[in-house]
């Protein structure tokens, strides 16, 4: 096998925000991700910094936190004397609204953990993922080493069951800020106080010469220099250009955070439809209390006022869970089909100028959404009523709408027995002249 080229991508977020370690470690729903081979995800091996090394089986059946869960805790104990000391400057500038919490660090693409593919050859020509994880091994024991004082790495994960395997690793940078004891999560100024030079030293700092270039070239040259003592044959020289250059994983990666967005807000629009559902039951409710009821076709009831209102009740609630879930559902999901719709049509057009194989990657990606979203409709139709008509769920919801229309219920069942004893002696003298006759 000739020489294989090292792949290295950084990137902290994209279009959907702050990257979610969520595409790492699997927890997200994957059996419907093209570029998944799901038969082979039980290979996947993963680590983070507090429960160590574990393979797929072990991360499914073992009591082990997400890898956004060990970020979170992470951050909490780490950096919440600057947040609280930030709260204090702030309320003194009269500031408070600036204030930010755990969760605002983690989503800021200043301060949430920057993630770093590792791959060793292209497809056919790729290591054996037993070279790679010791490989991987031996590169973070010497990164802690020289780096593991201000950059801390958080979790990784080794995937096969992509087209080449490869390595997620996310890390963060901090520093004390001379605050006290306060530690900051903060990259260019903690880069300056490791000592790491600029790439250009007699010019200004910018976008294009800055202390990350260094560091990101040093980290290359470590994990080339690891690569070659384990026996790896490496072609050094690096490929620069731009997104031309990037690998195709970085482009199945930035789609896998748009899905994982999807999903989150398909769980949102879920949670907004059973509230929607419950809302209509009440207008259901209302709508039956200024109905007739229909006293003849229900006359053996009369006599059991709880019966008769409990089945009205029933009825009410099942009628309107089989209306309103499929209605609210096929709203919700014609209206997210339009807007993939309409966002396919704008960045697909000729207008963009996208490459060939871009355009047919974002159409192919956007086509598969699109397809997945309409094949579970009826799939989330059926849940949604499934969840109602259980049967604590149905009962509950029958006994609050028993109580809404019991008032009015008995109201009308007054008033009619109080018209049929009005009509009573009507109907005998009625009767009397009609046997006279």
């Amino acid at each position: 096998m000739g020489a294989q080229r090292v792949s290295r991508h950084n990137g902290r977020a994209g279009k959907s925000g702050a990257y979610s370690s969520k595409h790492n470690d699997r927890k997200f729903d994957a059996e419907n991700a093209d570029h998944i081979d799901s038969s082979r995800t039980h290979l996947n091996m993963y680590w983070d910094y507090q429960n160590g090394l574990r393979s797929h089986e072990e991360q499914q059946h073992g009591d082990y936190p997400s890898f956004a869960d060990v970020e979170k805790q992470f951050y909490t104990e780490r950096y919440s004397a600057y947040i609280a000391g930030q709260h204090e400057r702030n309320r003194k500038r009269g500031q408070s609204a600036r204030n930010r919490t755990v969760e605002d660090l983690l989503k800021d693409k200043r301060t949430c953990p920057e993630e770093t593919i590792y791959q060793i050859g292209k497809q056919g020509s790729e290591t054996p993922p037993s070279v790679l994880l010791e490989v991987l091994d031996d590169y973070r024991e010497r990164f802690n080493v020289r780096f593991g004082e201000h950059v801390h790495i958080l979790n990784w994960a080794l995937h096969l069951d992509e087209t080449t395997p490869h390595v997620h690793e996310r890390h963060v940078f901090d520093m004390k800020n001379g605050k006290g004891e306060e530690i900051e999560p903060k990259q260019e100024k903690t880069l300056e106080l490791m000592g790491i030079p600029l790439p250009k030293p007699k010019e200004p700092s910018n976008r294009k010469n800055n202390r990350k270039i260094t560091f990101d070239a040093i980290c290359r040259d470590l994990f080339i220099d690891v690569c070659k003592e384990h026996g790896l044959s490496i072609e050094e020289e690096p490929i620069y250009g731009g997104q031309a250059y990037r690998e195709k994983n970085d482009y199945i990666i930035e789609s896998q955070q748009v899905e994982i967005a999807q999903q989150q807000e398909a769980i949102t629009q879920q949670q907004q439809a059973l509230a929607s559902l419950q809302a209509q039951q009440a207008q259901n409710s209302q709508i039956l209390m200024q109905q007739q009821a229909e006293i003849d076709s229900n006359a053996s009831l009369l006599d059991d006022e709880k019966a008769f209102i409990g089945s009205i009740a029933a009825q009410a609630h099942d009628s309107a869970v089989k209306v309103t879930a499929e209605s609210v559902v096929r709203e919700t999901q014609a209206s997210t089909v339009r807007a993939l719709s309409a966002f396919k049509e704008k960045n697909t057009s000729p207008d963009r100028k996208l490459k060939p194989a871009i355009r047919d990657a974002v159409n192919a990606y956007l086509d598969g959404a699109i397809s997945m979203i309409q094949k579970r409709t009826e799939k989330l139709i059926a849940w949604i009523k499934d969840r109602l008509f259980k049967s604590d769920v149905r009962s509950k919801n029958i006994r609050m709408i028993e109580k809404e229309i019991t008032p009015s219920i008995r109201e009308q069942l007054k008033a009619f027995r109080q018209k049929e004893l009005e009509a009573s002696p009507r109907r005998k003298v009625i009767q009397r002249d009609h046997d006279s006759r």
